[in-house]
């Protein structure tokens, strides 16, 4: 999905993109960037906590968000569907434990269960031993995909959700300006919301103010999935 944006926003400015495949769990994207090894990187979370954790260094700037991306609620069909975390009351909800919110959630009172991907909470929640599973909307999507139980529950509204950027070099350089320009452009005409539903991804509107979501029950410290 991300090479179909960046490719998409390559042609909005006259481009050809080249892709470099990088691990964002193991190479820091915009340390890439500062060394050449590519002229942007797609998919940089935009919050200020996030970036004052170093992972935003000195000479890199963003561009305007492009979606945002959150937690999405996973269950049955034949689950309750609910729209906010609140009403999810006692259920049983499964998270990757190494994730953030497998500590947020406790916090909110729920019962979490943590198991070791997002792929065994999918297979949990299928055969009815978790009532629900909480995870990031991107990767549930492509695990679900091809599943016969699970589904997204398309009620929910993410409430731990981030503005998704792109990294460039420079604080106001030429690069950024078009890609911003092209960004907007393609929110417009609903190119990446297009791209995002081809890919089963939920397409969420990025927020209008970067690391503040507004239907957060609960702030919390830094994002990933």
């Amino acid at each position: 999905m991300e090479i179909e944006i960046a490719g998409a926003l390559a042609t909005e400015i006259g481009a050809v993109a080249h892709f470099v495949q990088l691990d964002p769990h193991e190479a820091d994207l915009e340390q890439a960037v500062l060394a050449g090894r590519c002229q942007a990187a797609s998919g940089i979370i935009d919050d200020p906590s996030f970036v004052t954790r170093g992972r935003s260094p000195a000479g890199i700037s963003l561009t305007d968000p492009y979606y945002a991306a959150g937690y999405v609620l996973v269950g049955r069909g034949d689950v309750t569907p609910v729209s906010t975390l609140r009403q999810l009351g006692a259920a049983r909800v499964g998270v990757e434990k190494e994730s953030i919110v497998a500590y947020t959630l406790r916090q909110r009172g729920h019962a979490v269960h943590g198991l070791s991907n997002a792929s065994a909470v999918i297979r949990a929640v299928a055969e009815r031993r978790l009532d629900y599973g909480y995870l990031w909307g991107p990767l549930a999507a492509g695990q679900l995909q091809g599943e016969q139980e699970g589904i997204l529950i398309g009620q929910f509204v993410p409430a731990d959700r981030w503005n998704v950027t792109i990294a460039v070099r420079g604080e106001a350089g030429e690069l950024r300006h078009h890609l911003n320009r092209a960004i907007h452009h393609s929110l417009e005409n609903g190119a990446v919301a297009r791209i995002m539903a081809a890919a089963d991804v939920p397409f969420l509107a990025p927020d209008a103010v970067s690391g503040n979501p507004p239907h957060a029950e609960t702030a919390i410290p830094r994002p990933g999935p």
